[in-house]
């Protein structure tokens, strides 16, 4: 009885974990900043704007529409005057990586974003991106049952000032990068689709100890990138163009 008592109990203790947005999970603390903004919107606020009656032929009302059916809460916490930001956003790096996959990192000499997604089967359940700046740090969380095909449109709904980089997810077409078959046997290839933006880019596969592998030129956008000779284990692929970059987990098996 003790036994299932303790399995029950773990198992409930994991369930209100993976329940938590990134926010309550990591990044509570910041609400109480001095220089924090907070913004909250409830499911039952997208709930009544999705069953708003809206007559309109405008095909963008209706897509914007649509995204807003399929969302469940949005969060956001802005800190301004932050001098530790960069170390905010490493404090959490590798738990980032790990519980998400990496969409899309924009890197300019001020503002650092990075897009991640909790995507299975072509629907994601959390979008999250964190902007470091020199003073300033923001990190945002939407959840929902989000088509990965919608994805790269959030930039269109969620306009604030600290997040301009976000344009870039429609821009570069983030989503639409796939990489298969995956797992890949060592003996077999890795595929790689690309939209046209990073045509003119490079694609770099790594260890997980950084050291480089293998890289390619980008001038088309499907590529063929042999996995002969790679022993079984956890890589990742940097596709790259200018401050763009796209990085995706590659796992080899004998």
């Amino acid at each position: 009885m003790k036994y299932i008592s303790l399995v029950v109990t773990s198992l409930l203790f994991i369930s209100s974990i993976q329940s938590q947005n990134i926010i309550e999970q990591y990044y509570s603390h910041l609400k109480d900043m001095d220089d924090a903004t907070t913004i909250n919107i409830s499911g039952k606020m997208f709930s009544m704007m999705a069953s708003l009656e809206i007559e309109t032929e405008d095909a963008e009302v209706k897509e914007a529409l649509d995204f807003i059916s399929s969302v469940t809460s949005f969060q956001l916490v802005s800190v301004d005057n932050f001098k530790d930001s960069k170390k905010e956003r490493n404090r959490t790096a590798d738990h980032m990586t790990q519980r998400y996959e990496e969409l899309i990192t924009v890197r300019d000499k001020e503002n650092n974003l990075t897009i991640y997604i909790d995507e299975d089967g072509g629907i994601v359940d959390e979008i999250v991106g964190i902007v470091q700046a020199p003073e300033n740090f923001v990190v945002f969380s939407l959840n929902g049952k989000i088509e990965l095909s919608q994805v790269g449109k959030i930039a269109q709904y969620i306009q604030m000032e600290g997040l301009k980089e976000m344009d870039h997810v429609k821009k570069t077409e983030a989503q639409e990068v796939k990489v298969y078959p995956n797992p890949i046997s060592s003996s077999g290839e890795i595929n790689v689709n690309l939209s046209d933006y990073f045509i003119g880019g490079t694609a770099t596969l790594y260890d997980l100890k950084g050291k480089e592998i293998k890289q390619i030129s980008i001038d088309k956008n499907k590529h063929i990138i042999p996995a002969y000779g790679l022993t079984s284990g956890n890589y990742f692929l940097q596709i790259k163009k200018e401050d763009v970059s796209v990085k995706k987990k590659v796992i080899i098996v004998e």
